[in-house]
């Protein structure tokens, strides 16, 4: 589910699908609780981070969005969900190389 905005409870019958859900920029805005509710109800195996870069900056409308957010995005997810960024970051490329076979290079 790309840049989920939905409910918390919805995000078990996306799961029971198979889908996974990532959050995005949108999730650093002021009133964001509905979908850090959502952060805290997906299943770590189900679980990815993203930019939607150049839209849906932390800002809103009229803000352009960079790759560089995703760090911001994963600080987020991390303190949501009581983790470190690292392991939101790892989780994220983790839950990446099984959906789409591919293992791309980390830097840190």
């Amino acid at each position: 589910m790309h840049s989920y905005s939905g409910s918390a409870e919805l995000v078990a019958e996306y799961v029971s699908l198979g889908l996974s859900i990532s959050f995005s920029g949108s999730v650093l805005r002021l009133g964001a609780k509905k979908r850090r509710r959502a952060v805290s109800a997906v299943p770590e195996a189900h679980l990815l981070i993203e930019t939607d870069a150049p839209d849906q900056a932390p800002g809103g409308r009229g803000v352009r969005n960079t790759p560089s957010t995703l760090l911001e995005v994963a600080r987020c997810v991390a303190e949501v969900r009581g983790g470190s960024v690292d392991s939101i970051l790892n989780r994220s490329r983790v839950n990446l190389e099984r959906i789409f076979g591919a293992h791309w290079p980390v830097e840190g």
